[in-house]
């Protein structure tokens, strides 16, 4: 069985970074992939089934942070899976 785990900083980097990433990722055939500090588009392959926790408020400020003033346009996910 191979689990593998990554922190992607809410993906804040350029949308190519992202691409190379999820290739590198889709590459390594993992069973099971935790992601912490994840959004909830992130879109893998037709052949994972996630699960993401509840997502994180994005109208107001929730753990000293705005995620919605932070991770504009997207809806951030403490963990997917």
């Amino acid at each position: 069985m191979k689990i593998g785990t990554l922190n992607i900083d809410w993906f804040k980097k350029s949308k190519s970074i992202q691409r190379v990433i999820i290739a590198e990722l889709n590459k390594q055939d993992f069973d099971f992939l935790i992601i912490t500090e994840s959004i909830l588009s992130l879109k893998f392959n037709d052949n994972h089934f996630p699960y993401h926790t509840t997502p994180i408020p994005t109208d107001r400020k929730f753990q000293g942070l705005n995620y919605g003033e932070y991770i504009i346009g997207e809806i951030p996910v403490r963990t997917s899976i």
